[in-house]
């Protein structure tokens, strides 16, 4: 929950810090999340949400727009008034990355401007553990190259439910 707490802190510093500072918030905040609820991206901007509401005293309501791969919420945003009032709060993809593959998006992409970051998630590699392919997988030099170049943060230690290093082997 610390992390939670120095992002709130944080995004709180970045907006206030502005034509707003006086004023702003005077009206409760949205937060839309371009997926469904339950998600990691809703879970995250849940967390922040609570932990920024109560640094600024006024409360944050999480609104879920799911819908291609969160370009329904990134276009909710875009399309809102611009008054500080409403963020897109999930993955870059829907702002940063489609706009890049598609060219029908509803929206341009500089309709939108990045104000921080609230989670990194890193991405992981994993089978049943009762599956013969987990013993052929390790020795193999595709495994030998992911660990050196992407697991030297300890992903397993960090950010699994458990903190039994036998849970990831190569740590």
């Amino acid at each position: 929950m610390k992390i939670i707490k120095v992002l709130a802190l944080a995004f709180a510093m970045l907006v206030v810090n502005g034509a707003y500072a006086d004023t702003w918030p005077s009206r409760p905040i949205r937060f839309i999340v371009g997926f469904g609820p339950g998600g990691a991206n809703d879970l995250v901007a849940r967390a922040v949400a609570e932990a920024v509401s109560k640094q600024l005293g006024q409360p944050i309501i999480v609104e879920n727009k799911p819908g291609a791969g969160s370009v329904v919420g990134g276009d909710y945003v875009a399309k809102s008034a611009p008054d500080g009032y409403t963020f897109y709060a999930g993955a870059a993809g829907g702002v940063v990355t489609i706009p890049m593959l598609r060219n029908n998006m509803p929206y341009k992409p500089e309709d939108l401007v990045p104000v921080g970051m609230m989670a990194v998630s890193p991405s992981i590699i994993v089978v049943n553990s009762d599956s013969p392919i987990r013993v052929r997988l390790m020795a193999t030099p595709f495994m030998r190259g992911l660990q050196a170049a992407w697991l030297p943060f300890q992903c397993c230690v960090t950010t699994c439910p458990t903190s039994q290093k036998t849970w990831c082997p190569w740590v």
